[in-house]
């Protein structure tokens, strides 16, 4: 299972530089485990009126949440991971 918004927009919150984006088309599609532990920068994820925190590595488009020791894990389409790098290196 997937850190799961529903459908629509998503708003993404950077917490190291407390900027948001917001992607009208972003899609968040369910995967295993990666072998390795990703490294990570703290976002929050917002769809309407739900956010969830969560960790992104920006290399891969890997994002999880963890909740009481455990992770769900889900990816980020390739041109949302795209735009997400473009705006943080912008400012």
């Amino acid at each position: 299972p997937s850190p799961d918004l529903g459908p629509g927009p998503i708003a993404i919150t950077d917490h190291l530089t407390k900027r948001s984006l917001s992607i009208p088309d972003a899609t968040l599609a369910s995967v295993d485990a990666p072998k390795t532990r990703p490294n990570g920068r703290k976002i929050t994820l917002k769809r309407g009126r739900y956010s969830q925190v969560a960790w992104i590595d920006l290399a891969s488009g890997l994002v999880w949440t963890q909740t009481k020791g455990r992770r769900k894990y889900a990816k980020l389409d390739k041109a949302s991971v795209k735009n997400l790098r473009e705006w943080l290196m912008r400012r």
